[in-house]
């Protein structure tokens, strides 16, 4: 027998459920911006004001970035959750494999993008 226990979003007080599916998405941007603001602190104090500036005028495209790929990714969990929530099964698990090669190509191109960011 099974002890795993699920969330049913259609059941029960909506914004409740809505608020403890908030709260990943939350701290994930919290911690983004914490990050620049840790990097824009450290380049500045031990880098200098050209270094600062690069960071800087980094750290809106980065979160802008970060934001555009946890768009696209919450965009397909919602069709998945859609057919898997239909009983559709098939069709969820056709939606994750399309959905795992983008999965790959964006994390490569953002550990690139990390190194390249390294190097300069």
């Amino acid at each position: 027998m099974s002890n795993t226990t699920s969330t049913l979003m259609t059941e029960g007080t909506i914004w409740k459920r809505i608020i403890t599916f908030a709260f990943p998405l939350f701290w994930g941007n919290l911690f983004q911006q914490l990050y620049n603001t840790a990097d824009s602190l450290i380049v500045g104090n031990f880098l200098g004001d050209a270094a600062l500036a690069a960071v800087s005028s980094s750290g809106s495209l980065i979160f802008l970035m970060v934001g555009f790929f946890n768009g696209i990714s919450i965009g397909a969990g919602v069709v998945i959750a859609r057919y898997f929530g239909g009983g559709g099964h098939k069709k969820a698990a056709g939606f994750t494999l399309t959905g795992t090669p983008y999965d790959v190509i964006n994390n490569l191109s953002r550990q690139i993008e990390l190194q390249l960011e390294k190097k300069a």
